[in-house]
């Protein structure tokens, strides 16, 4: 559809366009990726994965954009749950202080580990080539743009002060826009916030979407 509108206003794409089926948590690792079960489309799935895994590996990433999913997978016991998932998760308890360890139920959501990897795919090419099986992350080696529309349990509260630690790291500029929805009403209701963080070093680039991100690359 995108390529149709591009070529009604007269850019006509030179190639694919490159926008990636591709699941944003899973470690880029096209290798393992099982295609057994999945019939006829299986090699398709793969060589999606290939393309989303260079890129997340090798390209320069400048902006990540979108609405992450808000799920919480109960202490991390989701069987679903990749290794690679997990270890974001693990980023934000060990920059949480020990004082506040004792209660981090509302780290176990799928958009706290959807800004953890926002932070590690701004990282450097090299960095995110070596962390590729296990994510790690320098929060000071952060390079673009990040624009999340999520909940607000991450702004305030004790249990996810290491995702503010995180974020506000090497951040040039944090704006987080407020929209007001728990004064619409249902108190009760955690509306989502959109919060914006700028890192250093931003330039022009093109981008492309994986499953709740969207992700934009150096021309």
């Amino acid at each position: 559809r995108l390529e149709a509108a591009l070529q009604v206003h007269g850019a006509v794409p030179h190639g694919r366009l490159p926008i990636f089926l591709a699941d944003t948590l899973s470690a880029p690792e096209t290798g393992t990726l099982a295609l057994g079960t999945l019939g006829l489309a299986g090699e398709e799935i793969r060589r999606e994965r290939e393309h989303a895994d260079q890129v997340k590996t090798r390209d320069d990433i400048l902006v990540i954009f979108g609405n992450p999913p808000y799920e919480r997978v109960l202490g991390g016991g989701n069987a679903n749950l990749e290794d690679f998932a997990r270890r974001l998760f693990d980023i934000v308890r060990n920059a949480t202080p020990p004082q506040f360890r004792s209660d981090l139920k509302s780290t176990w959501d799928l958009y706290v580990a959807f800004w953890v990897w926002a932070l590690w795919a701004l990282q450097s090419t090299g960095k995110r080539h070596a962390t590729a099986r296990i994510p790690e992350l320098d929060a000071t080696d952060c390079h673009g743009i990040v624009a999340y529309i999520t909940n607000r349990t991450w702004i305030v509260g004790n249990s996810l002060s290491g995702l503010r630690t995180l974020a506000s790291t090497g951040a040039k500029e944090i704006w987080v826009l407020d929209l007001g929805g728990d004064e619409r009403g249902n108190v009760n209701r955690d509306w989502p916030r959109c919060a914006l963080l700028f890192w250093p070093h931003v330039c022009g680039g093109f981008g492309w979407c994986g499953a709740g991100s969207c992700w934009c690359r150096s021309r």
